[in-house]
Parts: structure tokens; C-alpha cells; sequence
């Protein structure tokens, strides 16, 4: 403490801390009018619209930390039916389907989709994701048909759904998040999960800036963060069509894949490391061409002749290069427009989303 009090109170040293300090604030101003001269643009107020100039890596590393692989999982039952059972849909109203029990089989379906963490605090998560990743169908009926090709009244089946999982990658700890709120018709949904034991990993919650979608122009510049085909990655993209639907939505030209769904799109002001979120990931348009396959249970022999039953399925053919993006505001809205739901889950109080 005596040599710190020396220190402060030397004339020299005083002068040197001075002209150190005045040195690295020159030298910043200086590169700073530098930029300014070789690149107006990025200092006009707007989204850029060209590729970043300097490194962000650290940057786009710890946005990145804060979007998890999510994975839900829903289990049915089905009830099967003969044709001489003469089971309708209103025989599945009156629970009459309940008593083939011992002919009914099970089976699974999955989604996998990209969440990012916006709430963290009292052990309680609260994860930001598109409604249709964890979003199942209650029932699935299917027909006999008729001798000329058409849909008879008869089911031959009925599926029920008995459960579903919800699980985040990297795991917090065992067990699954539950969906507390959701809007089907927006797309967006908000999962929650108390930590009941010592957390396993860091809990990165996103704490970027919120941006604004509606000031988005033809060819802005983004990053597009999320879990496509269940790897994590950082993409680039251009905006088109801003504010097509007057909800400040746009396009990007990303290649999404099946777990892009809920990823994360950041704009840039006026040069890096100024990311600001102005949309989430919500699908890409696809084609669906109905063919028939093998069952999946069925043994199938490559270069061998198939002599077992085919059933019809939807092939899903996604358009590559056009992805939808939910904008920021109406992220906000829906958030907003939920205040006592989540207030009553205790994941408002703190919450950077609104």
C-alpha cells in the first residue's frame, strides 16, 4: 500500500499512465476516423448490407452458446380395426375403440429443432423455440377404402397420443422441459424447466440487443445461428422481402435444414460487433410428393426383389434457399401479450424479451 501511495503521488509516473492513456485513446480515435473515411456506410445508422469488415469471432461465439438442440418425442398408441368391426368416427367419440386393447400397437414420432435461452435465474430456464417443433397431432385416423379407390367410413386404424418427451442438448440435468406457452398461428412457443440439482454446464442466456425487423432493407446482411441436421452452426444470409406480411416477417436466402426451425437471426449496425436480434427461424417452404414404401419394420434386401406390403407416405421435398423469419416484434407482442401466463411461471421478472 506504501509503494501504491508513492506510485500515485510521482510526478513521473503520473506523466507516463498520462501519456499512455492519451496515446491508446488517439489510437482508437484514429482507426476509428480511418473506418469512418474507408467505409461511410457502416456509420450511416442502418443495417449493414455488406460483409463484415473485422473479426467477431469472440462475438459470434458467445451468441452462439446461448441456442440449445431441442428434441421432442411423442408416443402413440394405435387401436387396430378389421373391416368387419365396422368401427366410424363416431364409435371414437363414444370410446368404443378402447375395447381392442389387445390388437393395439405402438409407435413414435420425432421433431428436432433449434432453442435459444432467454431467462435464467432461481434455477428456473425459460427456452425461446417455433410451436411446431414440439407440436403433435392429439389423434391419427386412418381408412379402409372403397372397391373404386375412395375413403370408406370404416377405420382401420386409430392413433392416440399417451406421452411426450421434450429434451435440451446440451442437458441441463435429467428429466424434460414443459411447454408453458404457445401460439400455433404465430409459430412460437416458450418451454420451461426448474433445476432441481447442481447445473451440469453454464447456463449462456442470450444478451444481445433486440434490433428492429421493420428497418430491415432489401439485401441486409445476417447471421443465421441454429442446430441444422442436429449440428450446430453459424450461417450467412441476405434479407428479402422485409415486412411481406406487415408484421415486419421477412425471407432469407438461407440453406435450412430439418432443426434450423427456432434459430436466431442477427442484424448488424453499423459494423461488427454491433449484432442485434430481429427474427427467429421458422421454416422453409417444401413439396410434398406422395409415394409408396416399405413399412420400416420391414426387412428390405437391397438389389433384391420387395414382395412385402407398401404403404403410402408424404415425401417432403424442401425449397433450399428460402427460409421464413419470425420478426422480433412479434416476438415481443406474443411475449407481452402473455405478461401474467409467464409472470405466474416466474420467468418475467429479468427477462430480456420484452
Amino acid at each position: 500500500m506504501k509503494n501504491l501511495k508513492i506510485l500515485k503521488a510521482d510526478p513521473i509516473w503520473n506523466g507516463i499512465l498520462f501519456l499512455i492513456v492519451v496515446t491508446i485513446f488517439t489510437a482508437c480515435t484514429s482507426e476509428t476516423k480511418i473506418r469512418m473515411a474507408a467505409y461511410p456506410e457502416l456509420f450511416d445508422g442502418k443495417y449493414d448490407s455488406e460483409f463484415p469488415s473485422r473479426n467477431s469471432s469472440e462475438q459470434l461465439e458467445e451468441i452462439a452458446n446461448s441456442i440449445r438442440l431441442v428434441n421432442s418425442i411423442a408416443f402413440y398408441r394405435t387401436y387396430n380395426f378389421s373391416l368387419d368391426d365396422s368401427i366410424t368416427t363416431v364409435s371414437i367419440s363414444n370410446g368404443d375403440f378402447k375395447k381392442f386393447l389387445s390388437t393395439s400397437t405402438t409407435f413414435e414420432e420425432t421433431a428436432s429443432g433449434t432453442g435459444t435461452l432467454i431467462y435464467n435465474n432461481n434455477n428456473t430456464l425459460a427456452i425461446l423455440t417455433c410451436a411446431h417443433v414440439i407440436n403433435f397431432p392429439d389423434s391419427i385416423k386412418t381408412f379402409y377404402l372403397t372397391n373404386e379407390g375412395k375413403r370408406s367410413p370404416y377405420l382401420k386404424g386409430f392413433s392416440v397420443i399417451v406421452k411426450q418427451d421434450i429434451y435440451v442438448v446440451p442437458s441441463y440435468e435429467e428429466g424434460n422441459f414443459e411447454v408453458i406457452l404457445q401460439d400455433k398461428e404465430l409459430d412460437a412457443a416458450i418451454l420451461k424447466k426448474k433445476i432441481t440439482g447442481e447445473p451440469k454446464i453454464k447456463h449462456k442466456v442470450f444478451n444481445m440487443p433486440l434490433g428492429n425487423a421493420a428497418e430491415l432493407n432489401w439485401g441486409t446482411f445476417v447471421y443465421v445461428f441454429g442446430f441444422p441436421a442436429n449440428y450446430k452452426m453459424i450461417s450467412k444470409a441476405i434479407v428479402s422481402s422485409p415486412n411481406y406480411d406487415k408484421k415486419s416477417s421477412f425471407i432469407i436466402d438461407a440453406v435450412s435444414n430439418q432443426g434450423l426451425s427456432g434459430g436466431i437471426v442477427l442484424a448488424i449496425r453499423d459494423g461488427v460487433p454491433n449484432f442485434e436480434l430481429v427474427g427467429m427461424v421458422l421454416s422453409a417452404p417444401a413439396a410434398y410428393e406422395y409415394v409408396l414404401r416399405p413399412h420400416k419394420d420391414s426387412e428390405v434386401v437391397i438389389g433384391s426383389e420387395y414382395k412385402g406390403a407398401l404403404i403410402p407416405d408424404a415425401q417432403r421435398n424442401i425449397k433450399y434457399g428460402i427460409t421464413k423469419v419470425l420478426s422480433i416484434e412479434a416476438i415481443l407482442s406474443f411475449i407481452e401479450k402473455n405478461k401474467t401466463l409467464l409472470q405466474k411461471n416466474d420467468i418475467y421478472s429479468g427477462l430480456l424479451f420484452k
